[in-house]
This record gives C-alpha cells, sequence and structure tokens, in this order.
C-alpha cells in the first residue's frame, strides 16, 4: 500500500520529517537526536570516532559507514555536565570531510551549494545512493522547516560521478498549513565533491 504523498513513478520516496516513516527520531529517539533536529548547526565537522567515547545518533544509523552510524556526538568533556543539545554532530572522517547543511527550500532555481566531500578512500566504497539518502535523512541537506518533505527520487545519472534529482513537497505552518514544492538534485563527482543544486 503506497504512503501519503509517495508517488507510484519514483525510484525510491523519502518521507523526512518529525512524522516520517522512515525516521520517527521524533517520536522514538532521545534528547540528543531530537536536538539534531532543533539546534541551528551550521557545518558538521568531521573527526576520528573511538566507539568507546562518541554517543552515536540512531538517525544515521542506515548510512554507508561501515559497521556504524553516520552521526555522532561528541564525548562530554570534563567538568560540569553539559546538556546533549550543547554537544556538536560529527561525521565520521574515514567517509566524510566537514559538511555544510543546506536549505534545499529557500535555495533558487540553478543555485548550487557545495557540501562537502567524501574521503578519498571512501569515493570508490560507498554506495553513492547511500550516501545522498543519509545526507537527506540525517537532514545535513534539510528539505523541510516545520512538519516535513515528500521527496521523490525521479532519476539517477551515473557518468562523470553519481547524481540524484529529486522532485516532492514540504510541509510547513505560518498561520495556516502550507505546502510548497522541492526540486533539487545531488551529486557525487569523480573526486568525492559533493553539491546540491536548486529545482
Amino acid at each position: 500500500m503506497r504512503r501519503l504523498g509517495e508517488r507510484d513513478d519514483c525510484l525510491e520516496h523519502l518521507t523526512i520529517g518529525r512524522h516520517g516513516v522512515e525516521h520517527s527520531v521524533w517520536n522514538a529517539l532521545g534528547a540528543a537526536e531530537m536536538s539534531w533536529r532543533t539546534e541551528p548547526w551550521e557545518f558538521v565537522p568531521a573527526a576520528r570516532i573511538d566507539p568507546a567515547s562518541y554517543v552515536p545518533l540512531q538517525v544515521g544509523a542506515s548510512v554507508p559507514v561501515p559497521g556504524g552510524p553516520g552521526l555522532w556526538y561528541t564525548p562530554q568533556p570534563a567538568g560540569p555536565v553539559r546538556a546533549a543539545r550543547d554537544l556538536p554532530p560529527v561525521v565520521d572522517a574515514t567517509v566524510f570531510s566537514p559538511l555544510v547543511r543546506v536549505d534545499v527550500p529557500r535555495m533558487q532555481p540553478g543555485e548550487q551549494l557545495v557540501i562537502g566531500r567524501l574521503a578519498p578512500t571512501a569515493v570508490s566504497t560507498v554506495d553513492h545512493r547511500e550516501v545522498v539518502r543519509f545526507l537527506l535523512q540525517a537532514e545535513v541537506v534539510q528539505t523541510y522547516w516545520h512538519i516535513q518533505a515528500e521527496c521523490c527520487l525521479e532519476r539517477e545519472e551515473r557518468t562523470d560521478g553519481y547524481r540524484a534529482v529529486f522532485s516532492g513537497t514540504h510541509l510547513y505552518v505560518t498561520n495556516r498549513q502550507n505546502v510548497d514544492p522541492l526540486a533539487f538534485s545531488l551529486s557525487i563527482a569523480v573526486d568525492g565533491l559533493i553539491e546540491v543544486r536548486g529545482g
């Protein structure tokens, strides 16, 4: 059975947001995971992960990092315990460079932004669609403002790297409920450069 908003002409359909089916972070996960959605982090640093001291965010559990999540919280510093929301999330440096978060609904058609890079060893070892799925589901590439987005993967191109073309809608609330269209693409160049382009 198709979910609400799901089209039957998509290669893949993603519901991303507070009430997403794939992504129930607002309902099932703890305060640390929820803070990633509410805090205005603009950058995601990259770090060499020590699983014994870093705290995994389950929001990135389905991503292309062999044997582990893609997003982590840094260890608590010595001294007074800080709230989870004060701990900056990081990505695994064996897979990603530092990443810039982008707001797709605010991008102009044709506008292009660099998000970051895949690490040289990851370019040929991770599945590029999985990387794109991670960037969307972990909201490094933000596709909605308040409620959720419905994203349809319309097509993939695998010449000179990888490109995923999306369309869809995002739901937000002002003094009423609004549904606006989305159109964007994510590309990974042969040298690992990751970019997003407005619709």
